[in-house]
């Protein structure tokens, strides 16, 4: 009569759990404040007490305890669907298919072209620091500041984790732009979206569950906080 559906948990103190009652599905999200329970369409339901409702609508067979204890056994059941072996398999597969589809394919020269600092050796980034720090002035007019400071931001990370010696140099150069609390974004290549899809691959089914009600049962937690 009650069957559980998908639990969304957030690992701290609230879950989300979906479970039919009949075949008519409703969700309920269990935590520290009261319980709310929420309808197919994600509308909330006024219950002021689940428990009570609850065992209405199930002929007093189940009450709020048993939800909570049959969400559990339900994460219990998931948790031993995968082995250890079937989630590295899904980690080589992916592997492989980055590999193959950015590293030895047609769109291999556009990674190559938009990362070049981060593909740079030693010699050539220290050949470029110097052209830069000589044409710092008609850089920073051409380019902007904006644009100038995330190039050397670029570099200076490259410097960082290849043990160059050129830091001190970098450093002056940014604070001569005189930008305060600069973030690097870290910039995909145009038409990303080719490569993800092609990398992409539908894994494993979870449990068979459905995935709009996966979805639901996170839209709940994130429309609830």
């Amino acid at each position: 009569m009650v069957s559980i559906k998908c639990v969304h948990s957030n690992l701290t103190t609230t879950k989300t759990i979906a479970f039919t009652i009949t075949n008519k599905l409703f969700y309920i999200k269990a935590g520290m404040d009261l319980p709310k329970i929420f309808d197919e369409n994600l509308t909330k339901l006024p219950i002021p007490n689940v428990d009570i409702w609850l065992q209405a609508q199930t002929n007093r067979k189940y009450s709020y305890a048993d939800i909570l204890k049959m969400a559990d056994a339900f994460v219990d059941g998931l948790n031993s669907n995968f082995t250890k072996n079937d989630i590295q398999s899904i980690e080589q597969n992916l592997y492989d298919r980055i590999f193959k589809n950015i590293f030895s394919s047609q769109r291999t020269p556009i990674y190559i072209n938009h990362y070049n600092i981060e593909l740079m050796s030693q010699s050539k980034l220290q050949k470029l620091i110097r052209k830069i720090s000589e044409g710092f002035d008609e850089l920073n007019k051409n380019l902007g500041p904006d644009r100038l400071c995330e190039y050397l931001h670029r570099i200076l990370d490259k410097c960082v984790k290849s043990d160059i010696d050129d830091i001190d140099v970098l450093e002056r150069l940014i604070d001569k732009l005189k930008i305060k609390d600069h973030r690097s974004v870290f910039t995909y290549p145009p038409d990303e979206i080719i490569t993800r899809d092609l990398i992409l691959f539908d894994p494993p089914e979870y449990g068979n569950i459905d995935h709009t009600i996966i979805e639901n049962t996170r839209k709940i937690e994130m429309s609830e906080k």
